[in-house]
């Protein structure tokens, strides 16, 4: 789901989640390098043995660079447990001399695919972009 933001200060509603606290499965991709496209990173994860194992990928953009942070669902738990160990200190490789920050991983406030989209989509509305 590749969406462009704007930078504003936004209350977003909050979304009943599809599973129980203790279940997580949608994770915040942190210090993602601002000049990687969306199309990149899924490269990259996909490089990473996670092609098949996430249904959804969002990289907030502003202008032409993302905000520096991605949201990735997992398909399982167990796949977000995966994704959370082999990214936790991860140096991306594209633009390696230009960013020199390693990602972290954390459990998404909102949880799973429809939870998030709908997220997604009630923030976009409230910043006034098409969706």
């Amino acid at each position: 789901m590749k969406i462009d933001g704007r930078s504003r200060s936004i209350d977003v509603p909050e979304v009943k989640q599809e599973y129980s606290d203790n279940v997580v499965t949608t994770a915040m991709l942190r210090n993602v390098p601002f000049v990687y496209s969306e199309m990149e990173l899924a490269s990259e994860i996909e490089e990473l043995g996670f092609k098949g194992k996430y249904d959804l990928l969002y990289l907030p953009k502003r202008n032409k660079e993302n905000m520096g942070y991605a949201f990735v669902n997992l398909k399982t738990p167990q796949f977000y447990e995966e994704f959370a160990t082999s990214l936790h200190k991860y140096r991306f490789k594209r633009y390696r001399d230009k960013f020199q920050k390693k990602a972290s991983v954390s459990a998404a406030a909102c949880q799973g695919y429809r939870a998030t989209v709908e997220r997604i989509t009630n923030v976009r509305r409230k910043a006034g972009l098409v969706i």
